[in-house]
């Protein structure tokens, strides 16, 4: 099953399907805030990172934790150059507490915790697989997207050396992966069709969900942990919503299109926006009722779940009312910058957090 002609096949029916679905608009009266406008610039979702995770040998390393981040000012300092190392690119918890730094070169991913400037783990990083970080920055998932039956899972905590924990299934193939909000579960897709939901902190599986006949290729949490959203690229053209903790069917968004669907859930998970040929369809998840249909690309939602963003090359162009899908003035705080930001130097040596503003 892993062999070439099978990657090209997979690699084929994937370029076949990857554009929209088309989702299922009830036939009862359901009113629809119908927009039609065609932008230049649409938002597509960025592609996956690629990573094979390794124990590192090293000890625990430090880097300077120069200031509280509640006082405003740089909180973190690390110069990898006097290392010998360069680095590429950073991620940042918004919260300012956790640090992820890659290398220039992609050999590995360090992970911090910025309160105590601890490195919590190293990853090394290889051509075959792809990674998943958990919001807490606790767990790293490990996987080779249709050519392995493993998941490697490595939790870490300061101070402590990475636990790891291998989530293996016999002839089923990891497809994708998603962390719950909270870290402490994780969903992964397999080539039979099924999802696995499993506990991060010992591995154990805690639901099985046939959920398509092959192929699940899409897999997103709700920020409440309540929904799993998901596609596949097999025969079965459904896109579904479950719940993670019984298993349960909890709606199906688009039955008759089979390309794939991808879509992202408001901040307070009362809304989903899912990709249709035409746009996108806004639905509340309290009943999964149609609530707009859009004729293009969305951004996302606003902080407070009530407006819908529209990008252009300028930036957030639009926002439209969720409720009435009438036009709104763009919100203020949409400007305004986040409270930490991450800098990387021109030579790709050094990595430094600053907080922007006191809190």
């Amino acid at each position: 099953m892993k062999s070439f002609p099978i990657k090209i096949l997979i690699l084929g029916m994937i370029m076949v399907f990857l554009s929209a679905c088309k989702p299922d608009v009830p036939s009862t009266p359901v009113p629809l805030a119908t927009v039609t406008q065609s932008l230049e610039n649409t938002i597509t979702p960025l592609p996956s990172q690629t990573a094979t995770l390794e124990p590192s040998p090293e000890p625990v390393h430090t880097a300077t934790s120069t200031a509280e981040p509640s006082s405003g000012g740089e909180i973190f300092f690390k110069d990898y150059g006097a290392d010998g190392e360069a680095i590429q690119n950073v991620i940042l918890a918004e919260d300012g507490k956790y640090l992820g730094v890659f290398a220039a070169d992609n050999s590995w991913l360090d992970l911090w915790t910025l309160e105590t400037g601890q490195k919590m783990a190293r990853v090394t990083i290889g051509a075959e697989a792809s990674f998943a970080v958990s919001s807490n920055y606790q767990s790293v998932a490990v996987y080779e997207a249709s050519m392995s039956e493993d998941v490697t899972l490595w939790n870490t905590v300061a101070g402590a050396e990475p636990q790891q924990i291998v989530l293996h299934v016999p002839d089923e193939l990891v497809t994708t992966v998603d962390y719950s909000p909270d870290g402490e579960q994780i969903a992964v897709g397999y080539s039979s069709g099924k999802i696995r939901i499993f506990g991060t902190a010992d591995g154990e599986e805690l639901q099985t969900i046939a959920a398509y006949g092959d192929w699940v290729v899409v897999l997103l949490y709700s920020p409440d942990g309540k929904f799993v959203f998901s596609d596949s690229i097999s025969f079965d053209p459904t896109t579904k919503i479950f719940d993670p903790q019984t298993g349960a069917v909890l709606a199906t968004v688009n039955e008759e299109d089979y390309e794939l669907c991808f879509g992202f859930f408001s901040p307070n998970s009362q809304y989903l926006a899912a990709k249709s040929m035409d746009g996108m369809v806004i639905y509340r998840t309290s009943d999964w009722k149609v609530m707009g249909q859009y004729g293009f690309d969305l951004l996302g939602f606003t902080a407070d779940s009530q407006g819908v963003l529209v990008a252009g090359k300028e930036g957030v162009v639009a926002v439209y009312d969720v409720a009435t899908g009438e036009k709104m003035d763009i919100p203020a705080d949409l400007d305004q910058p986040p409270a930490f930001v991450a800098n990387v130097d021109e030579d790709k040596n050094t990595v430094q957090v600053v907080a922007l503003s006191e809190n």
